[in-house]
């Protein structure tokens, strides 16, 4: 995958992996690297190992290809792009491999429904937090099936 999007994208170098065989040293120093240069970059990111301990708000676009059973997983990765410091609107996508006419049988169809239900459920528990003054978060989240990136001063992470 990354050879494939330097190619498509014609980036100078391959883009940087983050994933659970990445020393701590390391996956910092990738980080910083990713923060510091200006311009279009990628950045792919497991989701669990993107989900932990990281800052990346020089990333605006957040495309999770690895689905998750669990949505709040998939949430902590683009949470790392919503930090303190961030300056661009951020957009978050969701692409679905489905069959169309029959998109209730495809596995990214399921887990889509599955976790639209798990989080109308949490959004009822974060509304009353929210009536009794615990929160005042609110998040965008754009969900499509296919997109198309214009390269231009946009940062990208991939989980």
């Amino acid at each position: 995958l990354p050879l494939l999007l330097q190619r498509r994208y014609g980036l100078l170098r391959m883009p940087m992996v983050i994933n659970g065989q990445v020393q701590t040293d390391a996956r910092q120093q990738r980080v910083d690297k990713f923060q510091r240069e200006s311009g279009f970059d990628v950045m792919l990111l497991s989701p669990k190992a993107g989900g932990v301990g990281l800052t990346l708000t020089a990333a605006n676009h957040v495309i999770h290809l690895s689905r998750w059973w669990n949505p709040a997983v998939e949430d902590q990765c683009s949470d790392r792009v919503y930090r303190i410091g961030q300056t661009k609107p951020v957009h978050i996508y969701y692409p679905l491999a489905v069959i169309p006419g029959a998109e209730e049988h495809s596995f990214d169809g399921r887990i889509q429904v599955r976790s639209a239900t798990k989080m109308k459920s949490g959004d009822g528990w974060l509304r009353m937090l929210r009536h009794h003054g615990r929160s005042n978060r609110q998040v965008q989240v754009a969900r499509c099936t296919s997109t198309s990136a214009e390269k231009n001063d946009t940062k990208s992470t991939v989980s």
